[in-house]
């Protein structure tokens, strides 16, 4: 049986979940797999997890979450590694998936989705209005935290040197070294991903 050239939603769904634990995505109908996370991976996304979700807690200014389905339209479906929604935002929570746009995601780049998460996602991100866009990568230990301006990314300077600087997450002080915290422990060169 042929698949058809187009997804939706509904496919997607209605798709076996993988044995090797790959993350089914879909951008403008177009299916994208992805291989389960290594564990650099992990780490790099355990540790951001941690302190973002620490920050917007105690400053109370909304909700991070991991791995959470975006769901835009009947033909696009993504699943950042992080996501956060401003608490004026919170009615795009949805039971199963978040059903707008995110004020920040988060997207850890591994070899096999470089492509998508610097050019495919980029681009979807700043058509559905996510405000900051973070590309973290895990060979050079760098964070590239881009801000949307009149439909374009710009790049947001580091705060200081070594730390993280956020439009969207304010009074936010992250380090380069908490984000790559043990993030030695996965295997040289970021990981078979």
């Amino acid at each position: 049986m042929a698949l058809p050239r187009s997804f939706t939603v509904a496919d997607l769904y209605a798709m076996p979940e993988s044995e090797r634990g790959e993350r089914y995505e879909l951008i403008d109908g177009d299916l994208l797999v992805n291989p389960a996370p290594a564990l650099r991976h992990q780490v790099i996304s355990s540790n951001l997890f941690f302190h973002l979700s620490a920050h917007v807690r105690t400053q109370r200014i909304g909700w991070v979450g991991d791995n959470s389905g975006v769901h835009i339209g009947d033909r696009t479906r993504v699943v950042p590694d992080l996501v956060f929604v401003a608490r004026e935002h919170q009615d795009i929570l949805g039971e199963a998936n978040i059903e707008g746009s995110p004020d920040l995601v988060v997207e850890i780049v591994s070899p096999s989705t470089r492509r998508n998460d610097l050019l495919t996602k980029r681009a979807l991100y700043a058509r559905i209005g996510v405000r900051e866009y973070w590309l973290v990568e895990p060979v050079t230990q760098t964070v590239t935290v881009l801000a949307l301006e009149a439909g374009r990314y710009i790049e947001v300077p580091l705060a200081e040197v070594g730390a993280v600087g956020s439009r969207v997450l304010p009074g936010l002080h992250l380090t380069l070294h908490q984000v790559f915290e043990d993030a030695d422990l996965g295997p040289p060169g970021g990981g078979a991903e």
